[in-house]
C-alpha cells in the first residue's frame, strides 16, 4: 500500500514539476542527462519525505 501511495505522490510530483515533458523521449532518445537527473531527485525526494514521516 506504501508503495502504491509514494508512486502516485510522486507521479503527482512530476506532473507538477516537469508538466508537457515527454520523459521517455527526453531521457530514452534525445539522452537528456538533466531531466533524467529531475526525474531521480524527485523520486528520492518523495522516497525520503515518506521514511520521515512514517519510518
Amino acid at each position: 500500500a506504501m508503495f502504491f501511495a509514494q508512486t502516485l505522490f510522486s507521479i503527482g510530483l512530476r506532473q507538477l514539476l516537469l508538466p508537457g515533458v515527454n520523459i521517455g523521449q527526453e531521457v530514452g532518445i534525445e539522452r537528456n542527462v538533466a531531466i533524467g537527473s529531475i526525474e531521480a531527485a524527485i523520486y528520492i525526494g518523495a522516497g525520503l519525505a515518506f521514511v520521515g514521516l512514517l519510518g
